[in-house]
């Protein structure tokens, strides 16, 4: 059971020095996330280079091309010339040449603008890259002396036994240090880094499109009055431009669907008309750029001094760990409107109807409009979860005050919309006669402005295909309890000893802060001392005369067999306790398919490995199943 006290943010020096834990499964996410970048950022070298020898070899080339026009037309006799005079065509060439060099010299920067950036962000990479060997190492490690813990276990001379225990314990607390060690640094490192490569790789994309829309449009504009190239240079410029469109897409840890333009670009075996031409081709290539709006148009241009720590720091990123549920309000709050609106205009876009507390009842969906309104520039960050991000309200309209909204992240299975359903027709009946301790959440309409603002100002990635997010009350002051199991895992083996917070506390290496199957819900004394140390005896006398731990055990109980899907929200459930209330949180579905697998390996490990038989008990712990 995990207690959280979010009553005051812990400053920066606090939380430079406090105990960071987070999950195996969270390092090794981060891990996969580190891999991916360096694979991207190692592609994107390498296309950034094919880019920029591309782009030299046409707009040389050019020249040739009408040199060899030139030399043709003048076999030709006056009379069969389709082309004007010699004269005007030679002045022409003469214009490309010079549009030919203009070319050449904003290609001289792209060493400094595109490729550098990448170099310096790759060797960030490189050193998380190192980190997360070095756990690995240190994670095999540790599991051989575990290992070899269970075979001394095993030996008959007691004094024998006794010294290879004592020097592997030893060698055990050493490496568990170490790993500990890691694992801070990689906590404090690890999130901020793939966060801000995030938003660096999405910066650089577009650093691309400006460059090839620069050199395309003077290019193009010496071109465009001549018939007769229409079909050769520009197409092949054209079919540049959507390599690179392919190469962006192609990457994995990058989204750039809302960088394409929107008309589709011509295929190589297409000829390009003079009517096409004149319909908009550039001017479709011209809303690669507003059609994003992070991308104001004096940011269009490239500046030489452009590095990946300046792309990055003017950049409005999340510091916290984008994977870490994070509780206590960060120092400064961030607001949505510099990503979305010009300061003259800064609601028109995104203004968006919201719904009143519903006066049908609570287990029905709400879809009545009224004059309430929602704004970007109202709405500051708050936290981010594995699936959510939290924006509180920081306006002045009374009816929002003390909400926040909850935000879907890029990647989950579930939609807002399932969410709600699953809490309202799946959830909700389980608590008939408790619904007071369940949270009351409303479906909030949201626009794509809305939540492209909101993306920009978390420094995270949101599903920008939703509809609606969700609307709750905000909690401010009390504290948390994630209650997990109550009750002892169903696959656990016949003769357990121990229970499986228990088991898991001692696997992890973690301290055991309470075993929850003493909580003895008709004994209130059995019940205060199973918590004493944890919560006050006024905390533990409101979760007592609830009696929701209660039904929160039997209801994990009854659906650990039969629903597996829903036995996990029951488990993974947060408890908040107010001054006044009680509140259950994060009941949101979860995706079988993805948790299934880990939590398999975790009760192969729990008891392979001897854990549920009091495998790291010492000799004052007592054993669960007595309790």
């Amino acid at each position: 059971m995990h207690l959280k006290k979010i009553s005051k943010p812990p400053s920066r020096k606090d939380h430079k020095h406090s105990e960071v834990t987070v999950p195996d499964q969270q390092i090794e996410q981060w891990g996969y996330q580190i891999y991916q970048i360096d694979k991207s950022i190692r592609s994107m070298i390498d296309n950034a280079r094919l880019f920029y020898d591309a782009w030299r070899c046409v707009v040389c080339l050019a020249p040739s091309v009408t040199a060899s026009w030139i030399s043709l037309y003048r076999q030709l006799p006056n009379e069969k010339n389709p082309a004007p005079s010699l004269g005007t065509l030679v002045d022409w060439n003469k214009a490309l040449e010079r549009q030919r060099r203009e070319v050449l010299l904003t290609l001289q920067n792209f060493q400094l603008t595109v490729i550098a950036p990448c170099k310096e962000v790759k060797a960030h990479v490189k050193k998380a890259v190192e980190m997360i060997k070095r756990r690995s190492r240190k994670v095999s490690e540790l599991e051989k002396i575990q290992k070899e813990l269970l075979v001394v276990y095993e030996l008959p001379d007691p004094e024998t036994k006794k010294n290879k225990i004592k020097a592997l314990q030893t060698h055990l607390v050493r490496v568990n240090n170490e790993l500990n060690e890691l694992q801070r640094s990689l906590t404090m490192s690890v999130p901020t880094l793939i966060t801000k490569c995030q938003v660096f790789f999405g910066q650089l994309m577009r650093h691309f499109f400006c460059l090839q829309l620069q050199m395309f449009r003077k290019m193009h504009n010496i071109t465009r009055p001549w018939d007769c190239f229409q079909d050769d240079i520009p197409k092949t410029w054209l079919v540049e431009f959507s390599s690179v469109c392919k190469a962006a897409e192609g990457l994995p840890i990058i989204s750039v669907d809302n960088n394409r333009p929107p008309v589709e670009l011509p295929k190589a075996s297409e000829a390009l008309s003079a009517h096409e031409w004149e319909a908009g081709k550039l001017d479709a290539m011209k809303a690669l750029l507003s059609q994003n709006p992070h991308l104001s148009p004096s940011q269009s241009s490239l500046s030489p001094l452009s590095t990946a720590s300046s792309s990055v720091a003017a950049s409005p990123i999340d510091t916290h760990a984008p994977s870490t549920p994070v509780v206590s309000r960060p120092p400064s709050m961030q607001n949505l409107a510099s990503a979305l609106e010009p300061e003259e205009d800064p609601m028109s876009p995104s203004q968006v109807p919201i719904l009143r507390a519903p006066a049908v009842p609570h287990h029905q969906k709400i879809n009545s409009n009224t004059t309430n309104t929602l704004y970007t520039t109202e709405w500051a960050f708050l936290a981010s979860g594995s699936a959510n991000v939290v924006f509180e309200y920081v306006g002045k309209n009374p009816y929002f005050q003390d909400k926040v909204l909850r935000l879907r992240r890029r990647g989950q299975a579930f939609t807002t919309e399932q969410v709600y359903d699953y809490y309202q027709n799946t959830v909700y009946p389980l608590f008939a006669g408790m619904e007071q301790f369940l949270i009351e959440i409303y479906l909030q309409p949201v626009t794509k402005d809305f939540l492209l603002g909101a993306q920009n100002a978390s420094g995270i990635f949101l599903n920008l295909n939703e509809s609606f997010c969700i609307l709750m009350q905000d909690l401010k002051e009390g504290m948390e309890m994630k209650p997990k199991w109550l009750t002892q895992s169903p696959t656990a083996p016949p003769d357990w000893v121990v229970c499986r917070t228990c088991a898991m506390s001692r696997m992890r290496g973690k301290p055991i802060s309470f075993c929850p199957l003493q909580l003895d819900f008709s004994n209130w004394p059995k019940f205060l001392s199973a918590l004493q140390g944890m919560v006050t005896p006024d905390i533990a006398m409101s979760l007592f005369q609830s009696g929701i731990l209660k039904r929160l055990r039997d209801l994990q109980e009854e659906y650990s067999r039969k629903d597996i899907a829903l036995a996990m929200t029951l488990r993974d459930v947060t408890l908040y306790i107010g001054k006044n209330h009680i509140t259950l949180l994060d009941l949101d579905p979860k995706d079988i398919n993805a948790k299934l697998a880990k939590w398999e390996r975790d009760e192969q490990n729990l008891s392979e490995g001897g854990w549920y038989y009091g495998r790291g008990m010492k000799s004052t712990d007592q054993a669960c199943r007595s309790a």
